[in-house]
């Protein structure tokens, strides 16, 4: 794919089935790409998430300036956006045209038209080339099941994309291979007739270097003078694919040719496309059940209408038929109503709703025509949900039936209700007392009230009953959603698939307490539990009381407050696998650990064992009425789901949302709660997109100001994920080949974990030799965490400039400099920063210059962490440091004993934190001051306790100085000394990469700043 001409291209109706693609592969090739539609959908989020910006409304707002505007079909002159785009003389296209022009930056192109299936085989062909390992381009218009994407850049080679006839668009292509899987007169209505709409696939077929196509009258037709053609016959050319009918078995046939035209070979094509999942809504099943299938069909034209039905019949001989059939325009009513009619009549019940996109009703009459000479019944509304229900009342649950729910608009409604009906009739088939509720909305189960829609909700009251629904759910592969209180989980507008399972009644809700101990239902509030230990006389769970949820979700999240867990007190767990099988384990056979455990997260727990000691019963309700009243003051009342963010390692979220002001901040009708700022209030009327948006919204403003990306601690019953910022992947080196290498793994391991705590992919890496190793091609950035050699002294920084890789710390050139003390000390000399007189000795034979004055420092003079320093009060002990010293280096540094208050300040992007003061045990702060502590500990006080606070503030700008004297980046570390006497401060020596664990120096003086460790390290990033 050559350089695209565009840097700014605007999308009206960008997410539509045709459009989004489009925009998608854009995206990918790094435009800016912006856009409006009516409302947010699948393809909008994915846009966004992707880095576009979307409009949801049409406003007239067009971001920018873009070389470009791209309107959908559907989209007329008279739009808001169009008449903007006018106004601002912005050039517009229409979707077609401009994928005609994109098409002219790829090398090769096939483009696949067709009256029917022309998504499938695009989407196979994507498929199959990736599956051969020859990574097209391709734009699918229709969402293919399983992981291949509706586009996707690649090697440029190939451009694989749908070309439309219905607006004739597909005449702007100039294909390698040109495909027209088959030829309907479909459409001709609003093109200008029969004969323009032939014209337009003789046109598309003759631009091509190859044709491929699918035989018929009309296509053999106007093909008969083509070169280079490879016609195939429906019903004899077919190769196997998983999905059923010969429909489909002919769009491989189609598919496998082209491929091979394409160069690839035949055997490698066919087992692509036995792997191949299918497109959406072509064939698919939505549930399956002990006597019933819910499948959905595109059909919208007798042609494929007849297929479908055909496929039912081979595949499904023994099922009664149920048809509901949403007809697709007007035009194709009035003039297929005969063969629509002919092929419904074949099936057992047949219900028709109104056309879609019918803008001439009094021509729609036919609709109800099909209904009636087809002894259907005819439905002249599109409440789904009343529809749904209609239909299933006509199938007793004990019959086989296939329900199949067709069309190519908003038919798929129904398809949700449908789902939950036929479930509800068939496990009350089963069951018929037990407890099942479709009038209870995601608002009415959840703490926030959020969510209009109403899942299945099933409410066993024992073991039997539960057992009995799980295997049910367990053998159709239905979703088994166990839900407590509600509390963690945002209900949403979208269909659930699955059932909703409460345990709410029976031996789930009942609490049981004997001497020392207490057994309780799954289901019982974690409130009430708490309330009935105590008043039982048992304490030590009080503190407990204030978490919302229930007693299994409780055990789930392994839920604590204030130092204490519900684990302290678990003695055994039951449940029930997600197959049906029992299950049940002790204390000691799981692991424990924060907020969760090893147990196997299919078990939905039935009840739970514990084991409490004896206590004032007035102690314990004090203490719960204590817990109470906190919980009151320090957490935000209303609808809410409890915390919204996990908190990042030892750091709080709450914290980081107050810091970065958001507080208060607002979507629709949710809040960022002014009290605790990691719970979002749901203020009356808040939406699931409300709440996503709210939570988007903070995600990116602390990741912008601190680089941690908090990870969402609520759940949504959409399986939404909170992505507005991409991790990074980060490799963090560690050990080195340095004196240092043991300090350097600790470091590194407490900087991987704090990344991690702050929501990054990190990767560790030993390095063992002065070498760089082997690093993943997709890692955005290195973070060395090296001391001393071939780590702060520019040689690993060298090998990393020189693969291209980002880096954190100070760069190459710098470091051949700061890592040398001597050449450090003069650099800062020379710029009038005061530091300690010294010499270097480059050799043990060396003749030192003669020493005016006791005690001296003997260190080496590369190498940090105080490793191999002296202190040398007489002059007879001065050749045994030196030789101690030249041990673990090739140069000395003898340098003169600054006495005073020993100090370090840290500094982050040149700025300084708070000054640490030093204070040894014995007044030299050695290897064994530092980490054995032989001598005693040494005490390090942030802010210091002797020190003033105008010396504090010099200490600072020093350490500013050196920051910019040295050219450091990001941070380092300036050791100095305050000499009281004379009121001189000396600087000793600086470190590009210190220590790095939490309780380091300068991690100590950043979280005295309010930076915590894992906030720290992400900020470097």
């Amino acid at each position: 794919m050559g350089n695209l001409p565009w840097e700014h291209i605007h999308f009206i109706g960008i997410g539509g089935a045709g459009m989004a693609p489009l925009a998608y592969i854009l995206l990918q090739k790094g435009l800016n790409v912006t856009g409006t539609d009516l409302e947010s959908n699948k393809n909008t989020r994915l846009l966004q998430k992707s880095g576009a910006e979307i409009s949801i409304g049409h406003s007239g707002y067009i971001p920018g300036t873009p070389d470009l505007v791209v309107y959908s079909a559907a989209v007329t002159e008279e739009n808001i956006d169009r008449l903007k785009a006018t106004e601002l003389k912005i050039k517009q296209i229409k979707r077609g045209n401009f994928l005609g022009e994109l098409a002219t930056h790829f090398d090769k192109v096939i483009a696949v038209a067709g009256s029917h299936g022309k998504t499938t085989v695009t989407a196979m062909l994507a498929h199959i080339f990736r599956s051969c390992g020859s990574m097209p381009d391709f734009v699918i218009g229709g969402k293919p099941n399983g992981s291949l994407p509706i586009a996707s850049v690649g090697s440029g080679e190939f451009f694989i994309t749908e070309a439309d006839e219905s607006d004739l668009s597909l005449t702007a292509l100039k294909p390698h291979i040109s495909v027209v899987v088959n030829v309907e007169d479909d459409h001709s209505w609003n093109v200008g007739g029969k004969d323009v709409l032939m014209a337009g696939f003789k046109k598309f077929a003759d631009a091509g270097d190859h044709l491929v196509y699918g035989r018929g009258e009309y296509a053999d037709e106007i093909f008969k003078d083509l070169k280079n053609v490879n016609p195939l016959n429906f019903g004899e050319d077919e190769v196997e694919v998983p999905q059923a009918g010969r429909h489909n078995r002919f769009n491989a046939a189609v598919a496998a040719k082209v491929a091979g035209l394409a160069g690839l070979p035949l055997e490698k094509v066919k087992e692509a496309l036995r792997s191949f999942q299918g497109v959406n809504r072509r064939c698919t099943v939505h549930g399956r059940g002990s006597h019933h299938i819910l499948i959905e069909d595109y059909a919208h034209h007798p042609t494929e209408l007849r297929e479908f039905v055909n496929t039912l019949n081979e595949e499904y001989q023994d099922y009664k038929k149920v048809i509901l059939f949403q007809p697709h325009r007007y035009e194709r009513v009035e003039t297929y109503c005969e063969d629509f009619t002919s092929i419904l009549k074949e099936c057992h019940n047949i219900f028709i709703t109104p056309p879609f996109a019918a803008w001439n009703l009094e021509k729609c009459h036919s609709t109800k025509d099909i209904a009636v000479r087809s002894d259907g019944i005819y439905f002249d509304t599109n409440d789904w949900e009343f529809i749904a229900t209609e239909v299933v009342n006509y199938c007793p649950p004990s019959e086989k039936t296939i329900y199949a729910v067709i069309g190519a608009a908003t038919i798929n409604k129904a398809i949700p209700y449908l789902r939950n009906i036929i479930r509800m009739h068939e496990v009350l088939y089963m069951m018929p007392n037990m407890e099942i509720h479709t009038d209870l909305s995601w608002g009415d189960l959840t703490t926030l009230s959020i969510g209009s829609y109403n899942p299945l909700v099933a409410l066993p009251e024992d073991i039997e009953e539960l057992q009995t629904l799980l295997k049910y759910l367990h053998k159709h592969e239905i979703n088994a959603l166990p839900l407590g209180c509600g509390s963690n989980m945002v209900g949403g507008d979208e269909p659930y698939d699955g059932v909703i399972i409460r345990l709410r009644n029976g031996l789930f809700a009942d609490v049981s307490v004997e001497g020392h101990k207490v057994v309780s239902g799954a289901g019982v509030r974690l409130n009430r539990f708490v309330s009935q230990v105590a008043e039982a006389g048992l304490g030590g769970e009080e503190a407990l009381v204030a978490i919302p949820g229930s007693v299994g979700g409780a055990i789930r999240m392994n839920a604590g407050a204030q130092g204490v867990e519900i684990s302290d007190f678990v003695t055994k767990v039951e449940g029930i696998r997600s197959n049906g099988a029992l299950w049940s384990a002790d204390h000691s056979e799981i692991e424990w650990h924060y907020r969760g455990s090893n147990i196997p997260i299919d078990i939905i727990f039935t009840r739970v064992s514990f084991e409490f000691e004896k206590i004032a019963k007035n102690k314990a309700l004090a203490k719960i009425n204590t817990t109470r009243q906190f919980r009151k003051d320090t957490q935000p009342g209303g609808k809410n789901p409890g915390c919204a963010f996990r908190n990042p390692g030892s750091d709080s979220a709450g914290r980081l949302i107050d810091k970065y002001g958001m507080k208060e901040f607002t979507a629709g009708d949710c809040i960022v709660s002014d009290i605790h700022a990691n719970f979002i209030v749901n203020q009356g009327q808040g939406t699931e997109e409300d709440f996503a948006e709210l939570l988007e919204t903070v995600q990116k403003t602390v990741y912008e100001n601190c680089g941690i990306i908090l990870r969402n601690e609520v759940v949504f019953s959409t399986k939404r994920k909170i992505e507005s910022v991409k991790p990074l992947n980060i490799v963090v080196l560690k050990g080195g080949i340095s004196s240092e290498r043991e300090i350097s793994i600790a470091s590194a391991e407490a900087v991987a974990q704090a990344l991690r705590d702050g929501g990054h992919h990190v990767t560790e890496v030993d390095v063992k030799k002065d070498m760089l190793p082997e690093l993943s091609k997709n890692t955005d950035l290195v973070f060395p965490v090296l001391h001393g050699v071939f780590g702060e002294d520019g040689g690993i920084q060298r090998l990393l400039d020189k693969a291209g890789y980002n880096y954190v710390g100070t760069g190459a050139a710098e470091s051949a400099v700061t890592i040398d003390k001597y050449k450090t000390v003069n650099l800062l000399r020379k710029n009038n920063i005061s530091v300690a007189s010294s010499q270097l000795l480059k050799s043990f034979d060396q003749t030192v210059k003669a020493i005016q004055h006791f005690p001296v420092v003997v260190k080496p003079n590369s190498q940090g962490s105080t490793i191999g320093m002296t202190l040398v009060e007489k002059s007879e002990d001065l050749a045994q440091a030196v030789a101690k010293a030249f041990e673990v280096d090739e140069q000395v540094l003898i340098e003169e004993f600054v006495k005073g208050r020993e100090t370090t300040v840290g500094l982050l992007f040149g700025k300084a934190l708070p000054v640490v003061e030093i204070i040894p045990p014995d007044g030299f702060f050695d290897f064994d001051a530092k980490y054995t502590y032989s001598k005693g500990k040494t005490v390090y006080n942030c802010p210091p306790e002797n020190i003033p606070e105008s010396v504090q503030t010099r200490m600072q700008e020093i350490a500013e100085e050196c920051y910019r004297v040295t050219k450091a980046k990001d941070l380092l570390r300036v050791d100095m000394i305050w000499m009281v006497e004379s009121d001189r401060i000396v600087v000793l020596e600086v470190n590009t990469m210190p220590g790095f664990t939490s309780s380091s120096l300068l991690p100590k003086s950043a979280k005295k700043s309010g930076i915590s460790f894992p906030e720290l390290c992400s900020q470097l990033v």
